[in-house]
């Protein structure tokens, strides 16, 4: 399959254009739809009632903001080869008619990543969608659970993006290898350190320790630049933010790769610290597959974010938050999502796949298959405990 695809636009196009090889759709759904758990049904609360009618607020944000950031790849490989460390000579002089210096070797390792597949699967018996029909429950209930469903999955996977590594370390029972288990790997986790671990992990080894390999238990190998208090709480300041702008520019990261990303109540923190007339500025934005482009024509621009020093600001409710929401300097050139086969929509029939589930009712889900990949945590920063 990678000898097909060059570009995302390449691999939406095997998926999305009807070209999935072999029986492919068929063995995912037997897979898929042979499991019961919280079938919709006539009893669900809030489903067949014909005084309510069509209309269903929310109270909920299902803004997958960060997820939107992120560049969308190809999996075009299941891993990358990763230099850790310089030779400790670099360049060595030559006498007139000396001996030439020894050869020299930097330290390489290699990062197998595989990819997660992540799905939001439900189920609505066939008398809620005939009920429905003849007008005692949602019109078009398959398509309202379907847009429905998109929004849950859409939040489950921008959740599992920033999901909180101190989080699953405080609640963990035993030393791991697998801190994300079967979900996708988590910016907070990427992006953390040794002395955050030292401070963080909880009783357990490994659950710092990004793709199970980044050793973040006993070594600063693979560290990102992390600002923390050892947990106690402190004001955001200016000066907190200069000088991990600076460490990550030293690591290599560059200006026009970087974003910022946090939360609404750091961000007004952040905004009042600052004359609005002093490297806050706004630039205009779109979002694609391959991530946020700033700096666009007034004609693409699709919003305005707010810049500091350069860099845009992105919120997200999801950010984790200490006393505050964390701040986040992503260098967007080398962390990005992998994907091997984009968000499809799956759904079950009366006939004949009643027969296979065994049961009269349909099941759908959405299915993702991919992975969050960085290749160079150095270049990555975060600030935390903050109030």
């Amino acid at each position: 399959m990678a000898s097909k695809i060059k570009t995302i636009r390449d691999l939406y196009e095997l998926w999305y254009g009807g070209s999935i090889p072999g029986d492919t759709q068929r063995t995912l759904l037997q897979s898929i739809f042979m499991k019961t758990d919280d079938p919709i049904t006539t009893g669900s609360t809030g489903i067949i009632n014909p005084q309510y009618g069509a209309v269903v607020d929310t109270l909920l944000n299902y803004e997958a903001d960060a997820w939107k950031l992120l560049a969308k790849k190809p999996y075009d490989s299941a891993g990358f080869r990763l230099e850790t460390a310089r030779p400790a000579t670099l360049v060595s002089g030559v006498a007139e008619n000396g001996a030439l210096p020894d050869t020299i070797e930097g330290t390489f390792t290699e990062e197998e990543i595989v990819p997660k597949w992540m799905m939001t699967r439900w189920e609505i018996t066939h008398n809620v969608i005939v009920r429905s029909e003849l007008g005692d429950g949602i019109p078009q209930t398959e398509t309202f659970f379907r847009e429905k469903n998109a929004e849950y999955f859409e939040k489950g996977m921008n959740q599992a993006l920033l999901a909180d590594a101190e989080a699953a370390a405080s609640g963990a029972s035993g030393n791991t290898t697998n801190a994300a288990g079967n979900n996708i790997e988590s910016i907070d986790r990427i992006i953390s350190s040794d002395s955050e671990e030292d401070a963080f992990g909880g009783s357990y080894t490994g659950w710092y320790d990004a793709y199970g390999s980044w050793d973040r238990d006993s070594g600063t190998t693979y560290d990102a630049v992390v600002s923390h208090n050892s947990g106690t709480d402190r004001g955001l300041k200016l000066d907190l933010i200069d000088d991990l702008i600076r460490q990550c520019r030293d690591a290599g990261a560059k200006k026009e790769n970087q974003i910022f990303l946090t939360d609404s109540e750091t961000f007004m923190d952040w905004s009042a610290l600052i004359d609005p007339k002093y490297r806050i500025t706004d630039v205009g934005y779109k979002v694609t597959e391959n991530g946020v482009t700033t700096e666009v024509g007034a004609e693409e621009a699709v919003a305005r974010a707010v810049v500091y020093d350069g860099r845009p600001i992105f919120i997200s409710e999801d950010v984790p938050t200490d006393g505050a929401g964390r701040i986040y300097l992503i260098d967007t050139s080398a962390l990005y999502i992998k994907v091997y086969m984009p968000t499809m929509y799956m759904q079950t029939k009366l006939n004949p796949d009643v027969l296979l589930v065994d049961a009269i009712k349909q099941y759908y889900a959405y299915l993702w298959v991919g992975e969050v990949f960085c290749t160079s945590p150095t270049r990555q920063g975060k600030i935390r405990d903050l109030a």
